[in-house]
């Protein structure tokens, strides 16, 4: 799976297609600061963002930051699979190149 940007946080769960009603204003590491960082610029481990949008784009991506499978999706554009035997089934199609 590849790192995380700005911009993975501006998707809708439900369809990650879509982009949520908000823009990303300032994204803070240490002691930078980054003024309206490009949706590439990578998000780390303790970095700081300060978005403005609506309230159900926060409550979209508190979603999207509680829960791994929706970031998965996000991310992949695959849905994890839940159980063994569909996660069995999964690294295989993936190790034989049939995953997405």
């Amino acid at each position: 799976m590849r790192a995380l940007a700005a911009g993975d946080l501006l998707k809708d769960p439900h369809d990650r297609a879509e982009t949520l009603p908000c823009i990303v204003l300032m994204l803070s590491r240490g002691d930078h600061a980054q003024l309206l960082p490009s949706e590439l610029a990578p998000v780390e481990a303790g970095d700081h963002l300060l978005f403005c949008g609506k309230p159900a784009a926060a409550s979209a991506m508190e979603w999207t930051l509680q829960n791994d499978k929706v970031l998965h999706y996000l991310l992949t554009g695959r849905e994890m699979p839940e159980t063994w035997i569909w996660q069995w089934i999964d690294r295989r199609l993936a190790r034989h190149g049939h995953g997405n």
